[in-house]
């Protein structure tokens, strides 16, 4: 479904990301690592197609290229990105903005189960930039889950979510992986994001350093290629977690 091929990003003299590849089949949820600054957010925004340089290599899902000079409407059935951080303009409501999404090419038979699983009925008629920052995170998830596309790409998303939200995050990611579709999470909380995911993608200093199922990238070794002066290790005593 998602194939990326010798993918380079460089803006003037710097290099943000460095030939990097992976490819992907529907029914997964890929977690994306690396230390700060090691290109996660610059190689997500160039895999939905709205990064602001111009990038190298190949870049497809479904066998379509994606660049931001793909058809919007078309690039958004194909993958959508969240963030973190979301600003609106005064007076817009939470209702208008699953409106919109549905009249973007969402589907709006998804809106009663979307309100219903992330309990957002009493957020309808809130001005979406009066809620907190965890609450326009969460709403912007509902929104993207009825926005539908092939490939989610979540980058930080759920950084500011409560624990009950972010167990119904998990559950609800795991049943679009099950109707075929690919998620894509990006999160400082390797733990977390290791226990979430099928497959793990780690980068550092823009370069792919492992790429794979969980259990074959997720050990020592790798760590050690991202923080190579760290003395992280693997809890022997607790499977898919580092010990700090």
């Amino acid at each position: 479904m998602i194939f990326l091929d010798d993918v380079t990003v460089s803006t003037g003299k710097r290099t943000l990301v460095s030939n990097v590849g992976f490819r992907v089949q529907g029914g997964v949820v890929l977690g994306v690592y690396g230390p700060n600054g090691a290109g996660k957010s610059t190689l997500l925004r160039a895999v939905a197609g709205v990064l602001p340089h111009p990038h190298s290599g190949i870049i497809e899902i479904d066998g379509v290229m994606i660049s931001p000079r793909l058809d919007p409407a078309e690039r958004c059935r194909k993958v959508l990105r969240l963030g973190s951080d979301f600003q609106s303009s005064f007076g817009v409501r939470v209702s208008e903005l699953f409106e919109l999404a549905t009249r973007s090419g969402g589907r709006g038979d998804l809106v009663p189960e979307v309100l219903n699983r992330l309990e957002l009925r009493g957020f309808l008629a809130r001005d979406f930039g009066s809620l907190s920052d965890g609450q326009k995170q969460w709403v912007m998830f509902g929104r993207a889950l009825i926005q539908n596309p092939r490939v989610l790409v979540l980058d930080e998303t759920f950084s500011k979510l409560d624990l009950d939200r972010l167990a119904t995050a998990k559950d609800l990611i795991r049943q679009r992986v099950s109707a075929g579709g690919v998620v894509i999470v990006a999160s400082h909380d390797l733990n977390r994001l290791a226990r979430w995911s099928d497959r793990l993608l780690f980068l550092a200093s823009g370069r792919k350093i492992a790429d794979g199922p969980v259990d074959e990238v997720f050990n020592s070794e790798n760590l050690k290629k991202m923080y190579p002066d760290s003395k992280l290790e693997l809890d022997p005593q607790a499977p898919l977690s580092v010990r700090y």
